[in-house]
């Protein structure tokens, strides 16, 4: 089965790529998260994703609507990413790895 991002995942992984704060920024944030959550007894992927998505949501906003598009040369993508069509699932595992 082949699998294909929607733009808005697509590009969030680009920028993560070419701005290494950021990555280490959501990957803190996906850490932080799983280190609070793993004394729980039903810690799995989902709880994870539930914790840490609204989290990940308001640091990639605030990435996006300062100047560090425009400092990248990417002012074009401000207002094309929607933050609620990102895969969470699939970004999480990607800065992670």
């Amino acid at each position: 089965m082949k699998f294909t991002m929607n733009f808005d995942t697509r590009t969030i992984v680009d920028i993560i790529s070419l701005n290494t704060e950021l990555r280490e920024s959501l990957f803190e944030i996906v850490l932080t998260e799983q280190e609070s959550l793993e004394d729980q007894d039903e810690f799995n992927e989902d709880v994870l994703l539930n914790s840490a998505v609204p989290v990940m949501k308001n640091r990639i906003k605030d990435f996006l609507f300062r100047k560090e598009l425009t400092n990248m040369e990417l002012g074009i993508l401000k207002g094309l990413i929607n933050i609620n069509n990102i895969d969470y699932k699939f970004l999480i595992r990607e800065v992670t790895s």
